[in-house]
């Protein structure tokens, strides 16, 4: 019907219908691209709610579409958080959520802007939660330490949070693990790896994340067995990795082999 009766050339009506379109064929390109320029040239149109709602449906096309391999959605998802936060959409009640604010922080590392990152940090850690934000802000700033390739930085605000949260716990500790690897202290590394699988015995860690990390552990191991020279078993090994279903860092484990 509006495709007939040319209701699209009504910003809000078009902001849905390719809103839609970008999440029931998100393999067509050209209606993420037209929801994108839509909704953040028209954002004002809409109520806060709703408005919200709009940005992160089109920040978790971005997610999947980086989940399924395609990175430079990083760049799609940034600019969209970006043009967000300027518009103050994402706060609730003045608060920004934890996850979003990781998420954001993720695009902005694949897209190497360290140091938009670090002022993000520096600005929005307050917009937290309190129960959250000294965790969240602490384990933000390690990951950004780590890709900006300062390993002692990144180790030091890692050892010293107490992460309650079981799963910011795992990401931390794999952190920590690359790190061991990269810098070659493999002993300390294998004497991690035996205390995160553990720790995720202990912990009851259930599902999904369990599976996640326990394969990461596993394939780490593996790894560490084999000489740099033993190429056909490096091959073998990239394989495995490429086609376990699910795997923490499977892109950094790539890398490795």
């Amino acid at each position: 019907l509006l495709e007939t009766e040319k209701h699209l050339d009504k910003p809000a009506v078009a902001v849905y219908y390719y809103c839609y379109r970008s999440l029931t064929q998100s393999d067509e390109e050209s209606f993420f691209r037209k929801f994108k320029s839509l909704l953040l040239a028209n954002a004002h149109l809409f109520p806060v709610r709703e408005k919200r709602d709009l940005y992160l449906l089109a920040t978790n096309y971005c997610i999947k579409k980086m989940n399924a391999g395609e990175r430079q959605y990083a760049r799609e998802g940034l600019d969209i958080y970006k043009d967000a936060l300027q518009k103050e959409v994402l706060f609730v009640n003045g608060s920004l959520s934890r996850f979003t604010f990781f998420n954001i922080i993720t695009k902005g590392l694949v897209c190497e802007e360290f140091d938009w990152i670090e002022d993000f940090i520096s600005t929005h850690q307050h917009s937290l939660e309190a129960k959250h934000r000294a965790a969240s802000a602490s384990y933000s700033m390690a990951r950004l330490e780590y890709h900006r390739g300062d390993h002692v930085a990144a180790l030091q605000l890692l050892q010293k949070a107490d992460y309650e949260d079981l799963l910011q716990n795992l990401q931390a500790k794999a952190i920590m693990a690359k790190i061991f690897f990269e810098s070659e202290d493999i002993e300390v590394l294998l004497s991690h790896l035996d205390a995160m699988e553990q720790f995720i015995r202990r912990r009851k860690v259930i599902g999904y994340h369990q599976e996640l990390f326990r394969n990461f552990i596993l394939l780490l191991k593996k790894r560490i067995e084999i000489p740099d020279f033993e190429k056909e078993k490096l091959r073998l090994l990239k394989k495995e990795i490429e086609e376990v279903k699910a795997v923490a860092e499977r892109r950094w484990l790539l890398e490795q082999v």
